[in-house]
């Protein structure tokens, strides 16, 4: 049922990452105000998935916590699709993420539980990313048939669909939860842990980097003339090359280190978001979409494994949602610089210069970092 779960979220994302910027462009809206609103999600995972994972893990009931959120979030979805205005948007996108911003990381967190009792996070994960590629080309294919300019209501209809059938798959999970309830000096000691730190320190870095291509791609790509389906296509390189990553991981881990895994995703990202800023060719740019293996898939699931390695059982959903919240952080940050810059350039290319130089941090970081013992494969 985790692996259902996982198809029926990602029709959320596979409409929301692709379209909904562009959607709320066509809407009228500006740079700056397509990044407020865009930034409501990362803003708001300062804070509320660490009490939600708290809750889960309190309770031993995430399986729980995850349906009422799902069912919360589908509720607040549906007057997106009607309300077309800045100030209306805000407040209802805003009440839409106060409950999906911690979906994915509790569904995370009962995968990489489920890949300590012997099961492979990477092919649980593939599912979502698989659902990711056909809802990618499904919806790109829809809107582009349908033509509709000014914003097509279709984007969040299916942003909304999509919660909804995340609510139903939930109802048939069932927890993988410790026994043993977590205290608060679990948590003191899990952030006194620096390994784990260390994580958090690139992991937040990496995604303030990934901000243009998860907030700007799209519009990046409509203002350089390409047809939505170009956008659907791109979509599915990148992601049947993360699915590729996911897949292979076990085997991947077993011959370099997390480390290793980490640093070679930071390099080719910073090459990937240079060559994005000035390339025209709508087949390079499709092409390119090749290194989002190393940029997504590579770095996502050895984040994983690093998390199941550091932190204990008890604590999997806090643990979890500690991560989602430095990722947060970083896509708060950089949304607002990406606005800015597409503004006063007029394009988005600027941001994505930018997000190359911003990755040479975490890879600095990481290269300079003592190498640690490779850890057998969970």
């Amino acid at each position: 049922m985790l692996k259902l779960f996982y198809i029926c979220y990602f029709i959320t994302l596979g409409v929301s990452v692709p379209f909904f910027p562009a959607y709320l462009r066509q809407l009228g809206l500006s740079g700056r105000q397509v990044s407020v609103l865009l930034a409501i999600a990362p803003a708001l995972q300062l804070g509320v998935p660490l009490a939600w994972g708290w809750v889960a893990d309190r309770t031993r009931r995430p399986e729980l916590i995850l349906r009422g959120l799902c069912l919360f979030a589908f509720l607040a979805s549906l007057p997106v699709i009607f309300v077309r205005a800045m100030p209306g948007l805000f407040g209802i996108y805003f009440a839409q993420q106060l409950f999906a911003v911690s979906i994915l990381s509790l569904a995370d967190s009962l995968a990489v539980e489920k890949s300590c009792q012997g099961g492979h996070y990477g092919r649980i994960r593939a599912y979502g990313s698989s659902s990711f590629v056909v809802t990618c080309l499904l919806a790109g294919w829809w809107l582009e048939l349908r033509g509709i300019r000014g914003g097509d209501a279709l984007a969040p209809t299916l942003i909304s669909v999509g919660f909804g059938l995340s609510f139903l798959a939930a109802l048939g999970l069932r927890g993988h939860g410790s026994a043993e309830r977590p205290h608060l000096r679990d948590v003191r000691l899990l952030l006194g842990d620096r390994h784990f730190l260390f994580l958090l320190v690139i992991a937040g870095l990496h995604w303030a980097a990934l901000v243009p291509y998860h907030g700007f791609f799209g519009i990046l790509m409509q203002d350089r003339g390409f047809a939505a389906t170009t956008t659907s296509y791109a979509f599915f390189v990148g992601s049947a090359a993360e699915i590729a990553v996911f897949l292979a991981f076990s085997r991947l881990r077993a011959r370099f280190t997390l480390e290793q895994i980490l640093a070679a995703s930071f390099a080719v990202s910073a090459l990937r978001w240079w060559l994005f800023a000035y390339t025209r060719s709508a087949f390079l740019v499709v092409a390119l979409q090749v290194a989002h293996a190393l940029t997504f898939g590579g770095f996502w699931a050895a984040a994983m494994a690093w998390i199941a390695d550091s932190v204990p059982s008890q604590l999997r959903a806090t643990g979890q949602v500690m991560f989602t919240t430095v990722i947060g952080a970083g896509s708060a940050c950089g949304l607002l610089l990406a606005g800015a810059l597409y503004d006063a350039t007029g394009g988005a290319g600027t941001a994505f210069t930018a997000a190359g130089l911003v990755e040479l941090l975490p890879l600095a970081l990481v290269l300079l970092s003592r190498p640690r013992r490779r850890l057998p494969a969970t």
